[in-house]
């Protein structure tokens, strides 16, 4: 159950920066909890590689009734995103790569707040948007943060409301956590460009299998049952 104090402000201080379980494949300790009106997500990596991936494509948090009858559209949140120019300076400092601007929390948290402004909403009736900004009126809350030891850590506020459908008489839903392929964004009207990938990596390196990964969506998935007072 969701601690008692709780903000959804990219913290994981509620959580005693512990969490409930880990995906190794995917580099995610996360948590997931409820109150009476809402479902939570917390998530953090420490990895400068999942970090990587969780910015290039974003997360997507899936829900679905666990109830197979059920073929109601699953309810998803897609989030942590960030453009390519802004994601290759912010990843420099994240890497230590850039000495001329070290890393602080403050100067990367300031980069990613003016650069993660959308969320991708799906499979929710009363919403018709499928992108809807971060300060919105509909009840759905994100935040993300880097501390002071390069941690990223992600939460996510989505009312029961909107898994009605989902739920009807049943108290449990799937969840699928997906971390995106890189996302290639569009060019503006006119411009005409032909990708092109330049690199120095050593095919079948470490690096060569991080850059096949962040191509790559993985996720994993299981099941949560609603707590109740």
């Amino acid at each position: 159950r969701l601690p008692v104090e709780n903000k959804i402000d990219g913290k994981a201080s509620e959580w005693n920066n512990k969490f409930q379980a880990y995906n190794k494949a995917n580099g995610i300790y996360y948590t997931v909890a409820n109150d009476d009106e809402n479902v939570y997500l917390a998530l953090q990596a420490t990895d400068p590689h999942f970090i990587e991936k969780l910015l290039s494509g974003g997360v997507t948090f899936a829900l679905k009734s666990a109830d197979k009858s059920n073929k109601t559209a699953p309810v998803s949140i897609d989030y942590l995103f960030v453009p390519a120019v802004e994601r290759y300076a912010m990843m420099r400092k994240i890497k230590g790569e850039d000495v001329n601007t070290p890393y602080t929390p403050d100067d990367i948290n300031k980069q990613f707040a003016a650069n993660a402004k959308q969320i991708q909403v799906s499979g929710i009736k009363e919403i018709s948007d499928t992108l809807i900004s971060v300060y919105n009126d509909a009840g759905i809350k994100v935040a993300a943060m880097f501390d002071d030891k390069k941690a990223l850590t992600y939460e996510l506020s989505l009312p029961l409301k909107y898994l009605q459908q989902n739920l009807r008489n049943n108290a449990s839903f799937n969840y699928n956590i997906k971390l995106n392929a890189i996302r290639i964004t569009k060019q503006p009207t006119g411009v005409r460009s032909v990708p092109v990938m330049v690199t120095t990596v050593r095919i079948n390196s470490r690096a060569s299998d991080d850059m096949l990964d962040l191509q790559s969506p993985t996720d994993f998935s299981g099941e949560y049952t609603l707590l109740k007072n």
